[in-house]
């Protein structure tokens, strides 16, 4: 809090409530940041002022010149019998500034309670419930000075600064060295040295026990010396066998040294290789992960345009079966169309010739008229030539003509009759032939429409026998579609299921080379350790906990990672773990961390509640009973989360917890995070407790090279199924896209058939004349049946007479000769042209009438018929419209098709060519597991060679280094002798082990007593040990004395360089209150300053150098406030608060203190209590205390505030 030199502690003022001789709340202050002065006359409570500061820090009563805390309750006349009382010291923290700034304020308060005979005392700050402990560490971290309390100097006390002792006589006292070794920090020292002195005198007490010892079994080897001369024969012979096992271990050496050295080149070789093999392992990890994600990517970006690939084909299909349905549609409406407009144009041009025959009418029958006329008129002449030849004739002729005239006046009524009924008949036959058309045109109607019909029925047969074997060809694509489908399911489960079984074998093929690697790792110890355990040489190891359990693959790695205790071995008991220990310091097989199960406290093992159900991590080891305990203290109630976002959620929720994820990210309890990243712990546990071996993992590997061959064949295979799913569509598509065509066939045949059935009934009922027609027919047949039979007698009776006549015309002709006769043709000529002209006159009016009744028909017709064009041409052009529209969302859905199957193809190409990339890094990944197995089981052989070696090399040291010469006595003793590689090179193994196994069989033919030998070379043992334990403890010793020394050196240095700064700082202070004087801290020891202590001297003004003791009290006080200020500038305290400080001094020396507090102390508080006007007359604020009716009040001023008030 006080790293930032701008930044300080104030008290800003303080709250008394019913305290010593203040009674209620009474506030005093505000004080000033700098020099606040408390003045009032005697017993008006000043001295409370500091009390209650005291109070509030956690003083005891009688420090507050009480015998027990409820004392301090004000007690007077009119408050008699109040029963508590507290005191608020209000606090903040500025910044040195021109305006100063409030970076923090708190206030601290104490109570004290009375009732029943107790009495309480309570702390708070700033309102929230405390204690004595917390408000001394906030105060501290604020560098109030508790300790020694150099914030305080109370009445009468500050002499006693200056006359503190040198030094303090013991532990309870502080002299003056105490106070300065405080302040400069050397205190911490005190502890570790005392320890180190103590250790000091243990390991000398060790050192002499060591010294006894070795000096008393010197003394017994030096007592069996005698006894050993009777055995130097025998112990040159020794040394001559000892001299030749020396040689053959040096060769033996030599042999085995280069033999490890080629191992260790080839292992290192191995290393290098698998190191290699790993990094191209990790960094092909890194780009399968990689390549997968992007085949996944890939397979979904094709997967998704396969579907919309299938859903733009729906939508085709459905705009192509609505083109035909509007096709057919308009080929249907164009069909009527044709019909229409041909029967509209045949009734048209009927009408038209019925038109132009009555426009032509009166004209054919005027023309005609004048024809008669025009005959009649020619008949006039010819008759008058021919009665003018015949006159002529008279003579000869005129009885004939009489008779000729008699028979015309005869036949005038017949030829009337006839004419009459000729006419009549005329009419009523082109009446009868326009009737007889019109009935027969409906039988030729019919026999066309019949013939349509059956052209139509003909047609829809076809193609109805066409959809039958169109839907059954669909039926069975569908069916064939439909088995393809379902076979595509179940091949998409196999190679599911089938890549779920080569990844789960990919990833134990992983952990177990994992997990070999890291029992490899383990090496010798747990091979060693199990040998003990099989032997029974060392009863009472478990095995290595990591081995003990079993815990889901899944989980392989956060245990690896959670649990660091996994390779350390369980033990029994301790001592099973102490002969462990010794066995592997012996064998110098390296360390090795033991949990002893004796040694384990009870654990509550049962189940506990856990964040968002997280399991914990102990609960799913599997374990035998008696090892859950060491399991439980290796990983205590660590939780396993889904990811890192779930580890967070639960590592700092309201309880905080140990969390690992399945990746191997750990959180800790302190909120520290480490694991994760490319390299992951794993094997540190397995999912089952079968041995491992070469011949097991082959299998693995085996199985793994089966199920990734059945993983590419079934995807092969599903990717060929759906290759012919996707033929299989189309087809189904272009059948289906047929079949609708041909229903919209038979629909629009059928409308035709329906039509043509319509039109053939039409036709039928038209084929069937109109009743009024028929009627109207028959009835003409039987008026000109009648008017011929009765035509017949007087056409008769007329022949009669015209035969008569005609004879007496031939007979007069033949009189008048051929004049005549050729006259009387032209008459008769005339006479016909003229009857077959009125007839024809007669006949076209009955035809006239006819053609305008049909007329009226037409015209009906025509107009209906022009209705239905209309219609017909509106339905086509709608229809047109409509597939214009359908033709170019159809152009529209081909083009996006087109894009899609271009997409597809790229798409389908580029997750071919990534599988086939995958399956290629796949299979160097796998042979490059293969490579990197065969490369671990060749170091493993080679390990175990060179383990095998250099124990063996081991043995051979440790026999070679058991080797010594036996002292014979005589000055020259013998050595072994050290040969060189080349002296080494000459010799021969196998001789040199005959020349020994010799020598060692005439040794135990020797009769010699061993005794002797023995006992010597045990005392010697010892002797070395006891040498050796010597050299140990002077080790040890010199070790501690050296650091002994060092930390005194560092105690002596810190504290010189702060002694020295503030005995300088004194030396000023003290010239500048005392104008003139000097004043200085010595050691009483130059040479160990913290044996005697520190003097204080003084040289007043104008005075020699005095002891402190002989001083004025005024000289006195003069000197411990220099020794207070120089403090102050060594270490500077944030508060002081000085009670009645300048007693003791004259007016000119309180006027210096007071100016130098004043001028020179701007980075701390001072409340100083005072009755001099010198000294309170200077202070930035003046607090008053007085007292009536026997309690005390407080008033604050501002002197600044009232200079300027009387100024204005």
């Amino acid at each position: 809090m006080l790293g930032d030199q701008n930044k300080r502690l104030i008290i800003s003022k303080l709250v008394l409530i019913n305290f010593k001789s203040y009674a209620g709340q009474v506030e005093i202050g505000p004080f000033h940041k700098s020099f606040s002065s408390v003045v009032g006359p005697n017993g008006s409570g000043k001295s409370n002022v500091i009390d209650s500061l005291l109070f509030v820090f956690g003083f005891k009563a009688k420090k507050l010149r009480q015998g027990k805390l409820s004392d301090l309750i004000h007690n007077s006349a009119k408050f008699p019998n109040l029963k508590e009382c507290s005191v608020q010291v209000h606090f903040q923290e500025i910044v040195e500034k021109d305006h100063d700034e409030i970076v923090n304020s708190f206030v601290v308060s104490r109570t004290v309670k009375k009732g029943d005979g107790k009495e309480s005392s309570s702390y708070h700050i700033d309102g929230r419930t405390s204690n004595y402990t917390q408000v001394q560490t906030l105060l501290k971290s604020y560098g109030i000075d508790l300790d020694h309390k150099r914030f305080l100097i109370l009445q009468g006390e500050v002499e006693s600064i200056s006359l503190m002792k040198p030094k303090g006589q013991n532990e309870n006292e502080d002299g003056l060295l105490e106070y300065l070794e405080d302040i400069i920090g050397t205190t911490s020292y005190k502890q570790p040295i005392e320890e180190l002195v103590g250790q000091l005198d243990i390991l000398n007490n060790k050192y002499d026990e060591q010294l006894v010892k070795f000096k008393h079994i010197k003394s017994e080897t030096n007592s069996l010396q005698s006894k050993t001369e009777e055995a130097i024969k025998y112990i040159q012979w020794e040394n001559k066998i000892t001299n030749l096992k020396n040689t053959i271990c040096q060769l033996k050496k030599l042999l085995l040294t280069r033999e490890c050295l080629e191992l260790e080149m080839s292992i290192a070789e191995n290393k290098i290789k698998q190191n290699e093999l790993k990094k191209i392992q990790e960094s092909e990890s890194q780009e399968n992960q990689e390549l997968e994600t992007k085949l996944k990517e890939l397979e979904q970006e094709l997967t998704f345009l396969l579907q919309e690939q299938k859903q733009q084909n729906k939508i085709l299909s459905s705009l192509e079966k609505q083109e035909i349905e509007l096709k057919e549609f308009e080929k249907h409406s164009q069909t009527r169309k044709r019909k229409l407009l041909k029967s509209f144009s045949e009734d048209k041009h009927q009408k038209t010739d019925i038109d132009n025959f009555i426009g032509n009418f009166e004209q054919d029958v005027s023309r005609t008229n004048k024809e008669i006329e025009e005959l009649k008129e020619r008949l006039g002449k010819e008759s008058q030539v021919l009665q003018e030849m015949q006159e002529s004739l008279s003579d000869k002729t005129l009885v004939y003509q009489q008779e000729i005239e008699q028979l015309q006046v005869e036949l005038q009524p017949w030829s009337e009759k006839i004419n009459d009924k000729q006419s009549q008949l005329d009419t009523f036959n082109s009446e009868l032939d326009l009737l007889d058309t019109k009935i027969n045109s409906g039988k030729v109607l019919l026999e066309e429409s019949n013939q349509r019909l059956s052209t139509l029925l003909s047609n829809v047969e076809n193609q109805k026998e066409e959809y039958k074997l169109t839907e059954k060809n669909l039926q069975k694509s569908e069916k064939d579609l439909s088995e393809k489908q379902k076979l595509v399911k179940q091949l998409e489960a196999t190679v599911k299921t089938s890549k779920q079984e080569y990844i789960q074998l990919q990833t134990k093929h992983a952990d177990t080379l994992e997990y070999l690697k890291s029992f490899k790792e383990r090496g010798n110890i747990y091979k060693e350790l199990m040998k003990q355990k099989q032997k029974g040489t060392i009863q009472g190891i478990c095995g290595r906990l990591g081995d003990l359990g079993t815990i889901d693959d899944k989980f392989d790695v956060a245990v690896s990672t959670a649990c660091g205790a996994l390779n350390s071995f369980v033990v029994e008991t301790v001592e099973a773990g102490q002969m462990c220990i010794e066995f592997l310091k012996k064998h110098n097989l390296g360390r090795a961390t033991f949990i002893c199960l004796d040694k384990l406290r009870k654990f509550n093992l049962e189940k506990i509640t856990t964040p968002e159900h997280a399991p914990r991590l102990f609960d799913l080891i599997k374990s035998e009973g008696r090892y859950l305990p060491a399991f439980y203290q290796a990983l205590g109630d660590t939780l396993v989360a889904d990811n890192l976002e779930q580890a967070n959620r639960i590592a700092y929720g309201k309880q905080r917890y140990r969390v690992v994820t399945l990746t191997g990210q750990l959180i800790d309890k302190s909120g520290t995070m480490s694991g994760g990243g490319n390299r992951v712990e794993r094997g540190g546990m397995r999912s089952s407790k079968a041995p491992l071996d070469q011949n097991s993992i082959e299998d693995l590997e085996e199985k793994l090279q089966e199920a990734e061959l059945v993983y590419q064949r079934n995807t092969k295979e599903l990717e060929q199924l759906q290759d012919d799913i996707q033929e299989a569509q189309q087809t189904v598509q272009e059948l289906q896209n047929k079949k609708s065509k041909l229903d919209l066939d038979i629909k629009s045949l059928s409308d035709q058939v329906e039509d043509a059935k319509n039109a053939v009934k039409l036709a039928l009922q038209n084929s069937q004349p109109e009743k009024q027609d028929v009627d109207r027919f028959n009835e003409l047949k039987k008026i000109v049946k009648k008017l011929e039979t009765e035509l017949a007698p007087i056409k008769a009776s007329a022949q009669v007479i015209q035969d008569k006549i005609k004879k007496l015309h031939e007979t007069i002709m033949e009189i008048g000769g051929v004049r005549l006769r050729t006259q009387r043709h032209k008459v008769d000529s005339l006479n016909e042209q003229i009857e077959m002209l009125q007839s024809q006159v007669t006949k076209m009016y009955g035809e006239k009438t006819a053609k305008e009744k049909q007329r009226l028909k037409l015209v009906k017709n025509i107009e209906k018929k022009t209705l239905e064009i209309e219609e017909i041409e509106k339905e086509i052009e709608k229809q047109q419209e409509e597939y214009q529209e359908k033709l170019q969302e159809t152009q529209s859905i081909k083009s996006k098709l087109s894009e899609l199957e271009h997409s597809i193809e790229t798409k389908q190409d580029e997750v071919n060519e990534l599988k086939q990339e995958y399956t290629e890094k796949i299979n160097s990944r796998n042979k490059m597991k293969s490579q990197q197995l065969e490369l671990v089981t060749e170091l493993k052989q080679m390990e175990q060679s060179f383990n095998k070696n250099k124990s063996i090399l081991k043995e051979v040291e440790f026999q070679k280094g058991q080797l010594e010469m036996l002292s014979t006595g005589e000055d020259k003793e013998e050595h072994l002798v050290t040969y060189s590689e080349n002296e080494l090179e000459q010799m021969n193994l196998k001789a040199l082990v005959s020349q020994l196994d010799k020598l060692e069989s005439e040794k135990q033919d020797s009769q010699v007593n061993l005794g002797v030998i023995k006992e010597y070379k045990a005392k010697m043992a010892i002797f070395t040990e006891r040498s050796n334990e010597v050299e140990r403890a002077a080790g040890e010793r010199d070790a501690v004395k050296a650091k002994y020394n060092s930390l005194r050196k560092e105690r002596l240095t810190t504290f010189m360089d702060g002694f020295t700064k503030i005995s300088q700082y004194l030396k000023e202070m003290y010239q500048i209150i005392t104008m003139g004087g000097n004043a200085e801290l010595e050691l009483v020891d130059s040479m160990d300053p913290f044996s005697e202590g520190v003097l204080f001297s003084v040289m007043p003004p104008k005075k020699s150098w005095k002891n402190i003791s002989n001083l004025s009290g005024g000289e006195k006080t003069l000197s411990s406030l220099a020794l207070v200020f120089a403090l102050h500038q060594f270490k500077p305290t944030p508060l002081y608060v000085m009670d009645e400080i300048d007693a003791a001094l004259d007016f000119r020396n309180v006027s210096i203190v007071a100016n130098y507090i004043k001028e020179r102390t701007r980075n701390g508080q001072f409340i100083i209590i005072s009755l001099r006007n010198n000294m309170f007359e200077l202070a930035d604020r003046l607090v008053g205390i007085y007292k009536t009716e026997n309690t005390s009040k407080s008033i604050t001023i501002d002197p600044l505030l009232v200079e300027k008030a009387a100024i204005q």
